[in-house]
């Protein structure tokens, strides 16, 4: 059984050997704090909670994670670069979430240099 606590607490590792200053589950950021307020990825208008958001210099990191290889990304087809953005690939899958709180944050923050991560695996 996957387990995405696992890949949580590896990501956090990984973020701390680059020195890299993260908060878990949402943003002590002010300005990224208040744009997650409304950025549910249900689209619900409630709180978002991204696993992971951390600053370097001007980017903000956006990370979101499943333990489930399968739960990596969902596409528009095979051969598209093009990520899913309705609700229901939001939720379920890393990369289409973590694009999710980088465009939250990209149109609600003045942070217009926003990296999104979205990581798979236990």
């Amino acid at each position: 059984m996957v387990n995405e606590k696992v890949t949580d607490l590896f990501i956090a590792k990984l973020l701390d050997n680059t020195k890299i200053k993260y908060t878990p589950n949402g943003s002590d950021i002010k300005e990224v704090k208040d744009a997650l307020k409304t950025a549910s990825k249900k689209g619900t208008g409630n709180v978002g909670f991204p696993e992971f958001v951390g600053k370097s210099n001007e980017f903000i990191i956006v990370i979101e994670d499943k333990a489930d290889l399968d739960k990596q990304a969902l596409y528009e087809d095979e051969e598209s670069d093009k990520l899913i953005v309705e609700t229901e690939a939001i939720i379920n899958y890393a990369e289409n979430g973590a694009l999710h709180y980088a465009q939250q944050i990209v149109e609600k923050t003045e942070f217009k240099k926003v990296f999104a991560f979205g990581c798979s695996g236990d």
